[in-house]
């Protein structure tokens, strides 16, 4: 029930693999302006900005970060990232912070109270 969604500045072949491997259907790649990616991709699903989340490293992400809901910096992001972000994963990036992001998404669904770091 949960809808996840890839915009990156970068444009990878593997990164398009993955997605497509973990049924991901919202890839969009090469994105140099990543709010009207994003805008348009609320619109589509019906999700508020505020209900939504974004996990960023760059300097690039602090804009998406400040739009929606929940902005999470991976534990090894820029230093932008991390002075804006809610929260911050106990892991890098690419080294497991994605599915510290997925475990805190299911625990709030689940009503178990996860909280901010």
């Amino acid at each position: 029930g949960v809808q996840v969604a890839i915009i990156s500045g970068r444009d990878s072949p593997a990164v398009e693999r993955r997605m497509k491997e973990l049924g991901v259907q919202h890839v969009h790649q090469g994105c140099s302006d990543k709010i009207p990616v994003l805008n348009a991709l609320l619109d589509r699903v019906g999700c508020a900005p505020e209900h939504a989340a974004f996990v960023g490293d760059d300097s690039p992400d602090t804009a998406v970060m400040r739009k929606v809901g929940l902005g999470v910096a991976v534990a090894d992001a820029h230093a932008d990232v991390l002075a804006c972000a809610d929260w911050h994963t106990s892991l890098p990036g690419g080294r497991g912070a994605a599915r510290e992001v997925c475990d805190l998404v299911l625990q709030a669904r689940a009503g178990n109270g996860a909280t901010k770091q």
